[in-house]
């Protein structure tokens, strides 16, 4: 509620602030009082974010001074967790032991943030920004707290202004900001009595929005305030401002405009980002172990997309992938525009963590059929009728498998006219046990925990990049005929395509002309191989016999004619082999240096690598110079792109 003077009341209400230094404890306007916080299983973020968080309001703008006399606002403030409560130095009751409890709170803060920076130098987690957190003391009688009085009511309290700011500015700004941004009560009665302000502490989160009000002067409201900060400083991963915007990539773009002048190919065409009118709605949502208590494990290798005409109107459209939530299926409806059919489609499976998704025609009706995969919780197969509507035929088609499976690949390895199924499955690395997702802080996260909605996922292991080392750890990849009515049949073992690498995707390719489709299958911990199709019957590893050193990392592949010799090449994407300690900044210094596989002979220990010297670090070209036969020209050609995953 907000204040509003009544004749007869004016003598209580005087009595009551002189009692209280112009202090109270009422509940603020519009905000809810009953803060009950977490429930005591900590299972679902629908149960715990409305009590903890109850809000989600954003502030104003707001310029005003700090005790040194510099303008200080919102803008200083920008992308920081802050704390502010309400002050004035004539006041002699309460405020002082605000200010003391705050105090407190800062020596409190200071030792988290010395953990937190240990913990960082011995290689612990970085989710916990405390760092990053700001305390804000907001004066509601800035007519008497100028900067100067501010700067000797904080020296006098010893507070330390490294990461506490103390403002005044215009009255009426301040009063407007309190009543109208933080819903807040503030009133001054008369020009001899005290000024009426809370007791409450405002957190606000990086993105400027107002999360909750806390009672900074009862040992319940610290604990709910200390439980509220946490969830607020999870709800963002650390990222170092020079990865958002590395100064590096600046000197790369003007070498490469530079370059682009010489260029005499013509080309009269421009890109425009025109997401924003698209009605591209699609948010990614990730599970905690690729963002709030981001672990190295394979979740954060994100999600794809597939593109087809699912309704046979000639326009290409849209499926969106998704760790956490309902994946999403763009109908375009042409210039420029789409609209989310994902409901009417029947392809809005949620719960499961998504990986990727595929087109293809696996009844030969003439429509893209849907298959996307899962982590563990069965991959999924939908029959297109043709005009947008999809029946799920997963338990009954054979496709249904359960595992840490990542790009399926269609193509008809025995010539029968049916598209057949190579499975890639990566490798164990989650644990059985399920966890709550409780940092999806997106617009669709948030609506859903509103309405009791709750995600679960299988705990990443924190060892899973070293997961080749352990025995046990390797997840067989599948192949799948295709026997026609939506029913397919594992024939891995009867075939003898036996491939056990830490795969994320693989390429069809008839390397020797003999009008049979081979598979090149990639390895991002370890080394590529190479399968022969003999007769559509068995496949024969041919791997180190044609490609004696491959990319050790490899991420993404891609085969196409470079050439245009009429024979088919292979063009794959490293993620990280070269990418490791000084290689980085000799790459960021010297964006055009050449002779990509001699810059970083061995970025890993041999214990790390097992592959002795059959690697190679960064990306590679496989050119084809005849059957069965290829040359690796990544440097001749220029082919290195710096930690790179896909390629289209």
């Amino acid at each position: 509620m907000r204040f509003a003077w009544r004749s007869g009341s004016m003598v209580l209400a005087t009595a009551l602030l002189w009692a209280t230094g112009g202090c109270f404890e009422d509940p603020p306007a519009r905000v809810p009082s009953d803060q009950t916080g977490d429930n005591g299983d900590g299972a679902s973020i629908a149960k715990e974010t409305p009590t903890l968080l109850p809000l989600d309001l954003p502030l104003p703008d707001f310029r005003l001074a700090d005790s040194t006399g510099s303008a200080f606002g919102s803008r200083e403030l920008a992308r920081r967790p802050y704390l502010v409560n309400f002050i004035f130095t004539r006041c002699q009751l309460t405020c002082p032991e605000q200010t003391r409890r705050m105090v407190e709170f800062q020596k409190q803060l200071a030792r988290k943030i010395e953990h937190q920076h240990s913990s960082e130098e011995r290689g612990g987690p970085k989710h916990f920004l405390w760092d990053q957190l700001q305390i804000v003391s907001l004066s509601v009688d800035p007519e008497n707290d100028t900067p100067d009085a501010l700067a000797r009511y904080a020296d006098n309290y010893g507070a330390k202004l490294e990461n506490w700011s103390f403002l005044t500015g215009k009255k009426s700004e301040i009063f407007s900001l309190i009543t109208d941004g933080f819903k807040l009560p503030v009133a001054e009665v008369g020009k001899d009595q005290p000024i009426v302000h809370t007791v409450k502490v405002a957190l606000v989160d990086h993105r400027g929005h107002l999360r909750g009000v806390f009672n900074g002067m009862k040992e319940e409201g610290g604990r709910k305030l200390m439980q509220a900060i946490e969830q607020v400083l999870n709800e963002r991963v650390a990222i170092p401002p020079q990865i958002v915007s590395p100064d590096w990539l600046d000197k790369r773009a003007r070498t490469q405009i530079a370059a682009s002048k010489q260029w005499k190919a013509f080309h009269d065409f421009r890109f425009t980002d025109r997401q924003p009118e698209s009605g591209i709605g699609f948010q990614h949502r990730v599970v905690d172990d690729a963002g709030r208590t981001y672990k190295a494990v394979h979740y954060d290798h994100g999600n794809g997309l597939a593109v087809a005409d699912v309704d046979g109107d000639g326009r290409l459209d849209l499926f969106f992938s998704n760790q956490v939530g309902s994946n999403r299926l763009y109908r375009n409806s042409g210039e420029g525009r789409f609209e989310d059919i994902t409901e009417s489609a029947g392809v809005g499976v949620e719960g499961p963590t998504g990986v990727t998704a595929s087109f293809a025609d696996i009844d030969n009706d003439g429509d893209a059929d849907l298959y996307v995969t899962n982590v563990r919780t069965g991959n999924k197969l939908f029959l297109n009728d043709g005009r947008a509507k999809f029946t799920d035929i997963s338990n009954g088609s054979g496709l249904a498998h359960k595992g840490h499976s990542s790009s399926a690949v269609f193509f008809d390895y025995d010539r029968d006219g049916l598209l057949d199924l190579f499975l890639c499955n990566v490798g164990q690395y989650t644990h059985d046990s399920l966890r709550d997702v409780q940092g999806d802080q997106t617009d669709s996260g948030r609506e859903e925990a509103k309405d009791g909605k709750a995600f679960r996922f299988f705990d990443g292991m924190t060892d899973a990049f070293a997961g080749h080392l352990h025995t046990g750890r390797t997840e067989r990849s599948r192949l799948f005929r295709n026997q026609g009515g939506g029913r397919f049949v594992d024939v891995t073992e009867a075939t003898g395509l036996i491939d056990e690498s830490w795969t994320g995707a693989a390429s069809p390719i008839d390397a020797n002309d003999d009008g049979w489709i081979d598979l090149y299958v990639l390895n991002m911990q370890g080394n590529d191989e190479y399968y022969e199709n003999v007769g559509g019957k068995t496949f024969r590893k041919r791997s180190r016999e044609l490609f004696p050193r491959t990319s050790w990392g490899a991420m993404g592949i891609k085969v196409f004619d470079f050439d245009n010799d009429g024979r088919l090449d292979i063009y794959i994407t490293d993620m990280h082999s070269d990418m490791g300690g000084d290689q980085v900044e000799v790459l960021r210094d010297n964006p055009l240096v050449g002779e990509e596989q001699k810059k970083s002979p061995r970025p890993f220990a041999d214990s790390i690598l097992k592959t002795g010297d059959t690697s190679l670090f960064g990306n590679s070209f496989f050119r084809r110079t005849g059957p069965g036969a290829f040359e690796e020209v990544s440097d001749r050609i220029g082919a290195e792109t710096y930690w790179p995953w896909g390629i289209s």
